[in-house]
């Protein structure tokens, strides 16, 4: 910024556009003179000739009245449409992605049966009896193991959407918005409106007090900031309503999101709930790919072996039991009678195996004949 500071004096009374650029404008901020510099300038009795470039710059702007308020408001009006389309965008997908997590109906149908499927786990508990759940405990589902280790209940519940509710697997469809809204902060909500609403403000102040003066837009140098001013928030008024309307409803749909949950939102934030959401989906289709990849089919042959020839190698009269070997051929006596003894444990503890697995079994077919009846 390279400007004669008679010239540089002038552009700041009229604020003109044209001869600053709102960089410039931002830079001049910083070298603008607080009050006890203007006052010391002001008092210098000596030869102001002789005085240093800074010193000569704040001897020129000292007859400018409101400076500092002046030279902000130009920079905060210069700025205030980039601002508010930059960050307006960000405040409606917000309010949207909250909108859409409490509408969605499909969302709110695989919560009721991810709440009726732990009801039905924790029967004869107190757990049994739950009204709802914490949303974190959606993303545990994929924790909750079987007893092979490797089918989790999420894959359950993927495995009874397909088969009974195959309208609800594209559930995050409807929650196209929450992406982006876990990108925005509550912090930057708060500050970057904030200091929208608080520049306003001043302005308005600033323009009410002025405003009121006798002879104030004849002023040369009032006259100039005065009409700017009314001019600006003329202008700002739509975007300035239209931002607090997007701030409002945000702060609306999280009271009701959070309500619905369970949460307080004094304490919970957005930033928590919708991760959430995106780690449970994330969950959803790793799980659909598990299941979708074992059910692909290996030309007729299951581990290198004829579908037909397992099922008979796996038959308890086809082979020992594990780790029990079969009688020689001939063989008798004690030796033969302990290998026989040694072949029933075997067998007694694999029966036992099997007894655990076919309980199991049957709880897994009352969970499916439960699930089977409940109503979309």
């Amino acid at each position: 910024m390279r400007k004669d500071f008679a010239e540089l004096r002038r552009s700041i009374v009229d604020l003109d556009d044209y001869t600053l650029s709102t960089d410039d404008v931002q830079a001049l901020l910083t070298f603008l003179p607080n009050q006890e510099e203007l006052t010391k300038v002001r008092e210098y009795a000596g030869d102001r000739t002789k005085l240093d470039r800074p010193e000569q710059f704040f001897l020129e702007l000292e007859s400018v009245p409101q400076l500092v308020p002046r030279v902000e408001f130009w920079y905060f009006s210069r700025t205030f449409n980039d601002r508010v389309s930059g960050f307006l965008p960000d405040v409606k997908a917000l309010a949207n992605g909250l909108n859409q997590a409490y509408t969605s109906t499909k969302f709110k149908k695989i919560l009721e049966l991810v709440l009726a499927i732990g009801n039905y786990l924790n029967g004869g508990t107190a757990n049994g009896r739950a009204y709802g759940f914490k949303i974190e405990g959606v993303i545990k589902l994929a924790d909750t193991k079987a007893a092979d280790g490797k089918q989790s209940l999420l894959h359950f519940i993927y495995n009874q959407l397909k088969a009974k509710y195959p309208d609800l697997l594209d559930w995050w469809t409807e929650l196209s918005d929450v992406p982006k809204a876990s990108n925005v902060s509550s912090i930057t909500v708060r500050d970057e409106s904030g200091v929208i609403r608080t520049g306003l403000k001043k302005i308005q102040a600033a323009y009410d007090s002025l405003s009121e003066q006798d002879g104030i837009l004849d002023d040369p140098l009032q006259g100039p900031y005065v009409r700017k001013m009314k001019l600006f928030l003329q202008e700002s008024q739509e975007k300035a309503a239209e931002l607090d309307a997007a701030v409002e409803r945000v702060n609306t749909e999280f009271a009701t999101l959070c309500k619905k949950f369970g949460e307080d939102p004094e304490a919970f934030k957005w930033e928590e709930f919708f991760p959430l959401l995106i780690r449970f989906s994330n969950g959803f289709e790793v799980a659909r790919k598990d299941i979708e990849t074992v059910k692909k089919p290996t030309g007729g042959r299951v581990g290198g072996r004829r579908p037909g020839l397992v099922g008979h190698a796996a038959h308890p009269a086809a082979a020992p039991a594990e780790g029990a070997a079969a009688p020689a051929a001939g063989e008798s006596g004690p030796v033969a009678f302990a290998r026989k003894q040694s072949m029933r444990k075997a067998r007694s503890i694999r029966r036992m195996q099997q007894d655990k697995v076919a309980a199991s079994k049957t709880n897994l077919n009352q969970l499916l004949d439960m699930v089977n009846k409940m109503k979309a």
